[in-house]
């Protein structure tokens, strides 16, 4: 059994996360399971941000790598984004839990809107839930594809041609999205002297 390590996971080079992939398609568990380690943070934020409960993100989460681990072996492994394929991933599986959820409601209760206490420090999960109530106001008037464009090229820290990709549009379009969007943002939020 090999143990593969990355000095860090932001500074894994394209050849590194290559050889990762292959292997993984060849169901080595271990090069799974560093690729879960280099994208399984950004990912969760971008499911958490879509999701009211962080269990419900952690369920997410938890799926979106079990079927890119079941459909890997299929994965042409030319030309592609390895993020923007688990963000598209994500993405849809979410689009299913809100399908689901469209058909079969539920009653709500206060639970589904709060957290339970957890290890993590008071006033960082304060800044957080601060700063998650100031992003979905601010995004809530876009229109749904600019929004998404900015979580992902801001949020997320994708660039333009992954964001294209996961979205299925052209680059120039994700650039004007991002355009109209910043300046719709801008409109409602003036700058204060």
């Amino acid at each position: 059994m090999t143990l593969y390590t990355m000095s860090s996971t932001d500074h894994i080079n394209q050849t590194e996360l290559h050889d990762l992939i292959l292997k993984a398609k060849e169901r080595d568990q271990i090069a799974f399971g560093t690729l879960y380690d280099l994208f399984a943070a950004k990912i969760y934020r971008f499911i958490s941000y879509k999701l009211p409960t962080r269990e419900q993100a952690e369920d997410i989460l938890q799926e979106t790598f079990l079927k890119a681990w079941q459909a890997l072996p299929k994965l042409t492994t030319e030309k592609i984004y390895f993020n923007a394929w688990l963000y598209t991933i994500a993405r849809n599986l979410i689009n299913d839990h809100y399908r689901i959820l469209k058909r079969r409601p539920t009653p709500e209760t206060i639970e589904n809107h709060y957290d339970l206490a957890s290890n993590d420090d008071p006033q960082t999960q304060a800044a957080d839930t601060i700063s998650r109530q100031q992003l979905h106001k601010a995004l809530h008037d876009l229109p749904s594809l600019y929004r998404q464009v900015l979580e992902l090229r801001f949020l997320q820290e994708l660039s333009v041609e992954e964001t294209a990709k996961i979205l299925k549009k052209t680059v120039i379009s994700v650039r004007v999205m991002q355009h109209r969007a910043i300046r719709k943002i801008n409109q409602t939020f003036p700058k204060q002297d």
